[in-house]
């Protein structure tokens, strides 16, 4: 193609290069380019098409610097950029994370009225939302709506409540919506879908509820993900009758549950303690054909063994793997943690067993269920056991560990093995923060050794940890205690 003479038209190689482009051969368009432009074809005149598709496999082959490189040569052949090459350069620097230069080449454009269109605007603004800079992403939106060129679409507008709403900013979220309405801008079902989720993650059920009736009046129909957020935020503050009310509007509307509605439901049984209803609802998953997984069966499983209903609970694990749902490791650790903590030692090894026949080794969070029980039961050679195969075989201990045994002697006075505990935490790497230091100092100051206490006090300051509430608390303690023997 390049030997042909005369040279096709620029038209052809533009669709070439985009074909390479397409199929990811990048550094082929490259070559091709660099090949034309550096032997002096002089037939060879690429337009603003053809230098933006280079732009565009430079951007993708990470090389920005050349890219802008290309952009200057656009200007020496006399073009001048249009939106779609500034966007493409706007996008690679996004891409790579150069936030701050795109942010340099979004102003220049603005303020210079260069070419720009609705794109560039949405180029930065996912780009700020996606790196949680949802503050620079309304700056952005201020500029979209003082640009006379742009008219705000809804697509821009949702990306920022959706990020608003994820920070748990609702109030500046509906602030926004309000802002839009009032400029024309119609929101569409995902401008509700992330309102009425934001609004049920801060438990604000009722003002999503009424958002829900706002959609049904704007003749957006409501969908699965609208009325499950509601729902399980319903559920979540043991509003399970205004949950079964929503249920069944969601079936009249011809919207079925899903396992994650269901799951919620049951959840919310769990939590009011009407455990027949949520093995009922079980059932009525299975006759409508919604096959319930690990984490619905392990929801009942974990409210039973937190009431200590140890029998119920391995019903419906047994259950569970009756109707073929393989339990996970969240599930054996929740089990592991209730027959922990009611001391059935021998369940929790018989329980271990198991989980080494079916491949599934306990991760550190059962791990350390299982020895805040021992801790807690005061059998601490069962808890220094634990630990040394955890350092052998793994997971290896983590802070949450090794102030659990900590806790554990403290408890029973015996402040020279929490101490040590401590000294083998530092030295196996394991750094203390101030939950570790906060436990051990009122360990010290139940037995009295104020001084120790203080000079652990001292440490917390010298190592640059933050104090907490349970810190100030200890102050006053020592202060009160020295005020007494004062007197």
């Amino acid at each position: 193609m390049i030997r042909m003479r005369p040279l096709p038209s620029i038209r052809v190689f533009n669709h070439f290069f985009v074909a390479l482009s397409k199929a990811n051969h990048h550094s082929a368009v490259i070559s091709m380019y660099r090949e034309m432009a550096g032997f002096g074809c002089v037939d060879f005149r690429p337009n603003v098409c053809t230098l933006t598709i280079v732009i565009k496999c430079l951007c993708r082959l990470k090389k920005l610097d050349l890219g802008f490189s290309v952009l200057a040569t656009m200007f020496k052949y006399g073009h001048n950029p249009d939106a779609f090459a500034l966007n493409t350069l706007l996008h690679g620097l996004c891409e790579d994370g150069f936030l701050a230069a795109a942010g340099e080449l979004f102003l220049d454009m603005v303020a210079n009225e260069k070419p720009c269109n609705g794109y560039s605007y949405g180029i930065l603004l996912d780009a700020f939302c996606k790196a949680g800079e949802t503050c620079k992403a309304l700056e952005v939106m201020g500029f979209m709506y003082g640009d006379h060129r742009i008219r705000p679409v809804v697509g821009c507008c949702n990306r920022i409540i959706r990020s608003l709403c994820k920070e748990g900013r609702a109030d500046k979220a509906l602030s926004l919506f309000e802002d839009m309405i009032s400029r024309d801008v119609v929101p569409n079902v995902v401008t509700f879908t992330s309102l009425i989720h934001g609004l049920c993650r801060g438990g604000r059920w009722k003002e999503a509820t009424k958002f829900l009736e706002i959609m049904v009046v704007w003749g957006i129909a409501p969908n699965i993900v609208v009325y499950t957020s509601i729902l399980d935020a319903m559920c979540k503050e043991e509003r399970v009758d205004k949950a079964l009310d929503l249920l069944k509007a969601m079936n009249n509307r011809g919207i079925k549950p899903n396992v994650i509605t269901y799951t919620s439901l049951i959840g919310g049984f769990c939590r009011l303690g009407q455990w027949s209803k949520a093995v009922h609802l079980l059932d009525r998953m299975k006759n409508e054909g919604v096959p319930a997984n690990a984490f619905t069966f392990t929801t009942i499983v974990d409210a039973l063994c937190k009431k200590k209903r140890m029998k119920e609970a391995f019903d419906v694990f047994h259950l569970m793997i009756q109707r073929g749902v393989r339990p996970n490791i969240v599930t054996y650790s929740t089990l592991l943690y209730g027959l922990s903590h009611l001391g059935q030692w021998q369940e929790v090894t018989r329980l271990f067993d198991e989980m080494g026949r079916v491949n599934i080794s306990p991760d550190i969070i059962a791990l350390n269920g299982v020895l805040d029980a021992f801790c807690g039961e005061g059998v601490m050679d069962k808890a220094e056991k634990l630990l040394d195969q955890m350092i052998r075989h793994g997971p290896k201990p983590n802070t949450i560990t090794y102030t659990t045994l900590i806790k554990g002697y403290c408890l029973l006075g015996e402040m020279d093995e929490a101490k040590k505990v401590f000294e083998q935490m530092e030295s196996m790497g394991v750094r203390p923060n101030i939950i570790s230091y906060n436990t051990l100092i009122i360990g010290y100051i139940k037995v009295n050794r104020i001084n120790i206490a203080l000079k652990l006090l001292e440490d917390v300051i010298q190592k640059g940890l933050v104090p907490n509430d349970v810190t100030a608390d200890i102050l006053k303690n020592i202060r009160a205690r020295r005020i007494t023997s004062f007197v």
